[in-house]
């Protein structure tokens, strides 16, 4: 199947669990998969990007930043699968800023 470049995704927690199935699931019906993990050496279901990403870093969220906003500069739906209850502010701010439609 093609990736369409227009429906960008970013799922947390793509190491394992269910972030892990979610983000093959969304990978094997086209969209654009960003994933997160907390460890660099973690491994992602296969077509998804991985960004190393700590939510409870402030650091790790200001480098992570970039790597989120490229992808979606074009697309034209932003969508972020979060499986975590709650995200901290900072994240939060920057994903509503670059229009990430928050599920």
């Amino acid at each position: 199947m093609t990736t369409d470049e227009s429906k960008v995704v970013m799922v947390t927690g793509v190491s394992s669990g269910f972030g892990q199935a979610i983000a093959a699931e969304l990978q094997a019906r086209g969209h654009r998969v960003f994933g997160t993990s907390r460890r660099a050496s973690a491994t992602a279901p296969s077509g998804c990007s991985l960004v190393t990403l700590d939510v409870d870093d402030e650091a790790s969220v200001e480098e992570a930043r970039p790597r989120l906003r490229y992808p979606a500069a074009n697309a034209q739906q932003r969508t972020l699968v979060a499986l975590r209850p709650l995200l901290p502010q900072r994240l939060f701010e920057y994903l509503v800023m670059d229009n990430y439609r928050i599920r």
